[in-house]
């Protein structure tokens, strides 16, 4: 994404909507243009489509406020001629090299599919191997694929080769922050999450303690020792940390809107149509239970801010009337 201006004053630029940031949703949505973050909130204006026309492919322009973390606050975004529709060119031809970032659950050889960082890869039983076969195929593994591009943006792999790793790659990496976001599309035990834009792949033999996968929630701060794989990381093993150094918000409000695809214990939900709040098993309720929140409730909300706009909730109390 093409950009211009100071740190703390407004700027410009235009690109590709190339990921939606797992969790988000409208109005407060969140995505990706390249590798930069785009931030909408209720005071977002649009031209040219609404922010339900925001999908992988949008061609869009954005005009907003750059954060510290090097993320835009959009004021105003426009669509281009196509009104948001713009998207991938279906059975059209396409070739590239990158690492597997994940396994989609539930599926296996031969209609194996991968994910090669935002792009979902399926192979089939006609699919042809070079250097390699399906079952050579496992997160880190350096592949070029030629297929052709889907509808949703997916490809469908004609030819697979296997590269044979090069010499002082996969570089041991270690460090502690806090998770993000989980990737779309991924789930135990072959999660990946964010930390800020960088990936963490985790395997069936990740050695996750204290805890399990599960526990790998947005908001929860991690230890991760892993291997370098391109702009991934492949976790060997995670410490989950506790949300000290992190900010608390606390604070009352209706639900304006329950997050589509959510669910208790992991429900989502907006509050005055700005803030985003996370739930997890771990989150305690006074007034009533997860299956009373609902739009129109007015709720306390006591939690560890994990983004702009984005609470992981420790508490909620449920408000009468007359609070």
């Amino acid at each position: 994404m093409d950009h211009g201006g100071g740190d703390d004053g407004g700027m410009e630029g235009e690109g590709h909507v190339s990921s939606i940031v797992a969790g988000t949703a409208c109005p407060t949505l969140a995505f990706m243009v390249g590798t930069v973050k785009v931030t909408l909130t209720a005071a977002t204006t649009f031209e040219g489509g609404t922010c339900a026309s925001i999908k992988v492919g949008s061609d869009v322009d954005v005009k907003g406020t750059r954060q510290a973390d090097g993320s835009i606050v959009a004021s105003k975004v426009e669509f281009g001629d196509d009104g948001g529709n713009q998207g991938p060119n279906p059975n059209n031809p396409v070739a590239g090299e990158s690492r597997v970032t994940s396994i989609v659950a539930g599926s296996a050889c031969p209609t194996l599919s991968i994910m090669m960082g935002t792009i979902k890869v399926t192979l089939t039983a006609t699919t042809i191997f070079e250097r390699g076969t399906c079952a050579d195929i496992k997160v880190g593994s350096k592949l070029r694929v030629r297929g052709t591009t889907q509808a949703d943006g997916s490809v469908v792999a004609t030819d697979v080769e296997v590269e044979a790793e090069d010499q002082g790659e996969n570089e041991p990496v270690e460090g502690e922050d806090v998770i993000t976001a989980i990737k779309a599309g991924t789930s135990c035990p072959n999660l990946t999450f964010m930390i800020g834009v960088k990936a963490i792949s985790v395997t069936a033999v990740t050695d996750i303690h204290p805890g399990t996968c599960a526990d790998l929630v947005v908001g929860a701060r991690v230890h991760v020792q892993g291997t370098m794989t391109g702009d991934n990381i492949v976790a060997n093993r995670i410490e989950i940390k506790d949300h000290r150094g992190r900010p608390v918000a606390e604070g009352d409000g209706r639900v304006t809107s329950l997050v589509a695809g959510s669910s208790c214990p992991a429900l989502q939900f907006i509050a005055e149509g700005e803030w985003t709040v996370t739930l997890d098993a771990t989150t305690s309720f006074v007034g009533g239970t997860c299956a009373d929140i609902a739009v129109g409730r007015k709720v306390g909300v006591k939690g560890i801010v994990t983004a702009e706009h984005q609470v992981l909730g420790q508490q909620i109390v449920f408000k009468g009337p007359g609070n």
